[in-house]
């Protein structure tokens, strides 16, 4: 049995290293230094395709679905962020404001477009 602490080869059986004297009974982790706790944390899948759709909602606007799907996949990936950890909080809160921005934008000139349109086409605008 080999200490987990030293490397030194003691019996089978033996109760402390006959090396360093670590009890050998307790089973402990060994973390490396160039191993810190959050080092295998990924990205959050939502928060980057969220924050993709936020931007190609900005140069295809016209496709209103892709900015709601965008904004509801970045508020989804912000809260597993917030409730699993993970990497892409910033991606998530990007893709949230593009989204609300780009469709706030895009909401505004469809009202104003096809308002203006209805009210010609009605004979109601008098410019």
């Amino acid at each position: 049995m080999y200490c987990q602490n030293c490397g030194f080869k003691n019996e089978e059986g033996a109760a402390f290293c006959g090396n360093c004297g670590t009890n050998l009974k307790v089973k402990t982790t060994i973390v490396y230094p160039n191993e810190t706790a959050g080092s295998n944390e990924k990205y959050n899948g939502m928060a980057i395709a969220g924050f993709v759709l936020g931007i190609v909602n900005i140069w295809f606007g016209a496709v209103f679905v892709v900015g709601v799907i965008g904004l509801i996949l970045s508020i989804m990936g912000n809260n597993q962020i917030k409730l699993n950890g993970g990497k892409g909080k910033g991606l998530a809160v990007a893709g949230i404001v593009i989204n609300i921005i780009t469709l706030s934008l895009y909401l505004l000139i469809y009202l104003l477009v096809f308002g203006i349109a209805g009210c010609a086409a009605c004979g109601l605008m008098y410019l």
